[in-house]
């Protein structure tokens, strides 16, 4: 269950967070963790037994789940996961937990390297593909980036930043210097695809 996770943000119970998310919209819950002191990411309680963050207790942390440190992001089950990026989308991802999600993505048993990815793994990920480090936006097959799935992400990414829940994690959780450096690495595709065609 989602209470064994231990404490989130400043020692905060996820049973805490959880009775205050069912009464608050997530934009308050985000800006309430986000100004905790110590920053965003959670301190995991003494919870560390052999056990898997399933599919049911997924649904119950949903926009919490970027939240929670690595040694709980590493419990996930990849399968429910793959199933719930489509929502997953809507999250916020803190510029403090992109490596983890990144390496939660990249999971032999999830999407695997991004070297070996074909256009359908980077449309389910979706924005989620700005978790990814430069270098590894840059090992995706050019092929891949083509011009139709990079306008799919990147309107997936303006979209979700015109939200509520966007507009505020930008401001309070994001890098904006490193996503524009991620847009960047996500449009080479299309420029070099261009560069080749005007030879």
């Amino acid at each position: 269950m989602a209470s064994d996770l231990g404490h989130i943000s400043s020692g905060m119970s996820c049973d805490f967070l959880r009775l205050f998310s069912n009464n608050t919209d997530f934009v308050e819950l985000l800006r309430f963790v986000s100004e905790q002191p110590g920053g965003t990411r959670p301190a995991l309680g003494s919870y560390r037994a052999e056990w898997e963050i399933d599919g049911p207790t997924l649904d119950v942390l949903g926009p919490l789940l970027p939240f929670l440190d690595r040694d709980s992001l590493a419990l996930v089950d990849r399968g429910a996961l793959a199933l719930r990026l489509e929502e997953m989308r809507s999250f916020c991802l803190p510029k403090e937990a992109l490596r983890d999600i990144s390496a939660l993505f990249t999971q032999k048993d999830l999407l695997g390297e991004p070297s070996q990815w074909q256009a359908g793994d980077v449309e389910h990920l979706g924005r989620l593909v700005f978790s990814l480090s430069t270098k590894q936006i840059n090992s995706i097959p050019l092929s891949v980036l083509n011009k139709d799935t990079v306008e799919q992400v990147l309107v997936g990414q303006s979209r979700w930043e015109d939200s509520v829940v966007g507009g505020v994690c930008v401001t309070q959780c994001t890098d904006l210097q490193r996503q524009r450096k991620m847009t960047q690495s996500l449009l080479r595709g299309i420029v070099k695809a261009r560069s080749r065609r005007a030879k």
